[in-house]
């Protein structure tokens, strides 16, 4: 015989018994806007330490931002010159003229902000105080003025998270081949899930089985290739 693999929906009244299971995992809550955090960020291998306030949670990114000692200049370094940043950050009024870049970084990277001189922090225009812009203003200058614009950056993470959870569906299983569900956030969208729900209840509604995949009592097993979608 040959054995394959596939990715499938599980359609089961036995569903439900598994999702104590799935909601006692330890998921790493997401930052909140308006957070401050400390985030190193990587740049052409040079690292920078950086107070990050969080403008734009979200599951597994998020977009923070930054003062203008991390952004980019011209010359794909670190600035250095203040006035050079002001043609690649944003500013406004309301956040104190403080000159600001905006970066979508992963959540793992967000670290817990401490009262340190250790790490780049925003100061007043005259530099001679650290301080920290308002934060509801941040939020507005990148839904507005940024248009919402970000950039993409490496950073330093040190204790990263899975992408995917298993739930196991019996004593003996293998992750993904056997016996084991594997839970992946954000891989389908809502509507595709949708689609494929009905597809698996029109399945189940016309006594239509996979019997092959049918050997485990009150758990039918649907593969999408069997799915009449």
């Amino acid at each position: 015989g040959s054995s394959c693999s596939c990715v499938g929906l599980l359609h089961s009244i036995a569903w439900q018994n598994l999702l104590p299971r799935m909601s006692s995992m330890e998921i790493k809550a997401r930052p909140e806007s308006g957070e401050i955090r400390v985030c190193k960020l990587i740049n052409q291998g040079v690292s920078l330490v950086t107070e990050a306030i969080v403008v734009a949670p979200g599951r597994f990114f998020s977009v923070v931002a930054c003062p203008w000692e991390c952004a980019i200049s011209s010359t794909g370094f670190w600035m250095k010159n203040k006035a050079e940043a002001e043609k690649f950050c944003y500013t406004s009024d309301a956040v104190g003229w403080s000159l600001t870049v905006f970066y979508t970084v992963v959540n793992e990277s967000l670290q817990a902000a401490v009262d340190s001189h250790d790490y780049v922090r925003f100061m007043a225009p005259s530099n001679a105080s650290i301080q920290t812009p308002d934060i509801a203003a941040l939020v507005e200058l990148f839904h507005g003025n940024a248009n919402v614009d970000s950039h993409w950056i490496q950073t330093a993470v040190t204790s990263p998270l899975p992408r995917y959870y298993e739930i196991p569906l019996g004593s003996d299983n293998k992750i993904f081949t056997f016996n084991s569900a594997l839970l992946i956030p954000g891989f389908l969208t809502q509507q595709e899930c949708h689609v494929l729900m009905d597809a698996a209840d029109r399945c189940v509604m016309s006594g239509t089985k996979a019997r092959q995949y049918a050997y485990q009592d009150g758990l039918d097993r649907l593969p999408v290739a069997k799915l009449d979608l």
